[in-house]
């Protein structure tokens, strides 16, 4: 683990702040909100200044205080290849791809620093401030997403959007709240359902957290979303369950969750279920449909790329037109496919590495709850393109992953002071 003997408190407490605001910035405005603010963020025309949103000029801000901190940039990239290898080589690989991609012209330049780029600089800030202020990021990136999942409910139930949302998303209804695509808010809501069940001290709590998160994904009708972090979510529940059984430490409030859940849960979905009209939009959800059928139809564009196109890539535009020759097939809900078809085999093959290296990065500096938060945000990122549009997801998953052990450490220390002053009371 990097050594953070060496941190000062007002290097860190800057860095923090910086942090804290790009992250609010990121989960607060969104694209229809910067298109409405009069921002061309991914509208054509305007200059490429307001192609990077916001949150991507604090973070590198934040990276140049780092930098200049050491008095030596040299130095401080050896450092960070010594202490973090895997992040270091694909933020290399990555830099690499977006300088390649040039070729095509600087519109995909922007997607790449905002969702692939921008991840991996936060990866690297967050050893530069202490444990207790990388806690306190967890808790501000897990209260922005209940925010926002607050507001997707409150959507869902209304049928009236806070912002307006440039595509059609009525028939049915799904929610967009602060970040704009559903599927979008949904990926981003997926790693946080786990860290909801997994963490806090109240049982009544963590399963309104949960039924919450859930709530807000049918909202966004994010069925992957749904179906993969329930699934997760019940995987790790009896993992936890089985480990603290065979070890004899099973809580006292687990205890208690266990049939709370079992009696609440089931009381919860039958009331959506036979909510008039509810029923029918879930039950729509849930089976295969023309929006399913798009996601199997994508892998047909490969058979109308020439060799050429596969193995070295081509422009946006000409993936749009790719598309054309497909049925039915309005857009690439599979960021894998479009990213193929964009860099090439030639360049995807150690671009997709790079990424391997860096979700390892962050598998191997989080707690159990965090790796199972990875896999589901990549299963759940597979099945959509949200991956290839400007999004903050990947920042949002690097966070909370990597932040993680130090909010759980800091639950523990809780606990422990809270223990004496327990026994002090029962015993008066």
């Amino acid at each position: 683990m990097y050594d953070e003997s060496h941190l000062s408190t007002g290097h860190s407490r800057s860095l923090f702040a910086l942090l804290a605001v790009a992250i609010i910035l990121a989960l607060t405005l969104g694209k229809p909100l910067l298109e409405e603010l009069g921002i061309p963020y991914s509208s054509p025309g305007g200059a490429l200044v307001w192609r990077f949103h916001l949150s991507s000029y604090v973070i590198l801000l934040a990276v140049g205080i780092a930098i200049l901190r050491t008095a030596n940039p040299g130095l401080y990239v050896v450092r960070r290849f010594s202490d973090q290898p895997l992040l270091m080589a694909y933020l290399v690989v990555v830099v690499l791809t977006a300088t390649i991609l040039l070729r095509n012209g600087p519109s995909g330049l922007a997607y790449i620093v905002d969702a692939l780029i921008m991840p991996a600089l936060l990866a690297l800030l967050l050893v530069e401030i202490a444990p207790r202020d990388r806690a306190r990021l967890f808790v501000l990136v897990m209260l922005l997403i209940l925010a926002n999942s607050v507001i997707a409910v409150g959507e869902a139930a209304m049928r009236i959007r806070l912002i307006e949302f440039p595509i059609d998303m009525d028939n049915p209804f799904r929610a967009t709240a602060l970040l704009g695509h559903p599927l979008n808010n949904a990926l981003i809501t997926t790693p946080a359902i786990l860290f909801a069940a997994g963490f806090g001290r109240l049982p009544i709590g963590r399963l309104a957290l949960v039924l919450l998160f859930a709530a807000a994904m049918l909202a966004f009708g994010g069925r992957a979303a749904a179906a993969a972090s329930s699934g997760f979510l019940l995987l790790l529940l009896v993992s936890s369950a089985f480990g603290h059984l065979r070890r004899g430490t099973m809580p006292l409030q687990n205890l208690i969750a266990i049939p709370l859940a079992l009696l609440i849960v089931p009381m919860v979905v039958t009331t959506l279920w036979f909510t008039p009209g509810l029923a029918a939009r879930l039950q729509e959800k849930l089976f295969f449909d023309p929006s399913a059928q798009t996601r199997v139809n994508v892998f047909k564009l490969f058979d109308v790329a020439t060799t050429k196109e596969l193995y070295f890539g081509v422009s946006g535009r000409t993936v749009a037109d790719l598309t054309e020759f497909i049925p039915y097939l309005n857009t690439i809900e599979n960021f894998w496919v479009f990213l193929i078809l964009q860099m090439g085999v030639v360049m995807f093959v150690p671009f997709a590495l790079a990424l391997a290296c860096f979700l390892l990065h962050l598998f191997r500096r989080t707690t159990l709850i965090g790796r199972f938060a990875i896999v589901v945000f990549m299963l759940v990122a597979s099945t959509n393109n949200s991956l290839t549009s400007k999004t903050a997801a990947l920042s949002v998953l690097a966070v909370l992953v990597l932040c993680a052990p130090d909010y759980e450490r800091w639950l523990e220390a809780r606990r422990h002071a809270a223990e004496p002053r327990d026994l002090a009371h029962g015993a008066t």
